[in-house]
């Protein structure tokens, strides 16, 4: 039940099945290296063509698959192995990209509270379009500079009344890098 792709191209083969099987219930996962870098240009277009798929990005801001290389969301200044004197880049901002998108359905969660992560997920599942759930967790091995117990204090959900419907408001989640918000950020359904 699973397909194991090229990296970076998780979005073309994801729509692919989805093609092939409209029945199927589509998860695609990748990296912030993955996504960001190699496949930015499917990225825009799943979410352009709001591709029927829950897209999970694991954004733990960095490559730990090539063994602790920048990626494009890692913060500037920070050192890697692959960047000893640190990361000269700015990063993305995967919310705000997403968001200039026009999109259907942008959430985002944590490693850390999995109860949240594991709604987030059902809400992308039964949204009819393209779901981009950017999941915020820790690389033990890499990222030193933002551990597990680092977002326990840096995150917070959603407040109740928030209306994920409003772009405007959505655009101004997305900014706040502290706290990180968690919830159901903006959907056109």
């Amino acid at each position: 039940y699973t397909i194991h792709g090229l990296h970076g191209r998780v979005l073309p083969l994801a729509a692919g099945a989805k093609i092939a099987n409209p029945n199927l219930h589509v998860f695609a996962e990748a990296g912030d290296g993955a996504t960001f870098s190699e496949g930015v240009s499917h990225l825009v277009h799943a979410v352009r063509n709001d591709y029927p798929v829950t897209f999970i990005l694991h954004d733990n801001q960095n490559y730990a698959l090539t063994t602790g290389q920048p990626s494009a969301l890692t913060p500037k200044g920070c050192k890697m192995n692959a960047a000893p004197e640190g990361n000269p880049i700015e990063a993305f901002n995967p919310l705000e990209v997403v968001l200039g998108l026009k999109p259907s359905f942008v959430a985002q969660t944590c490693s850390a509270d999995v109860d949240h992560m594991v709604e987030t997920f059902r809400k992308g599942m039964n949204h009819s379009g393209f779901a981009f759930i950017n999941v915020l967790q820790a690389c033990p091995t890499y990222n030193k500079f933002i551990t597990h117990e680092w977002y326990l204090e840096h995150i917070k959900r959603l407040p109740e009344d928030y209306d994920p419907t409003d772009l405007r408001a959505a655009r101004e989640i997305a900014e706040s890098q502290d706290p990180f918000y968690l919830g159901l950020i903006y959907h056109n359904p």
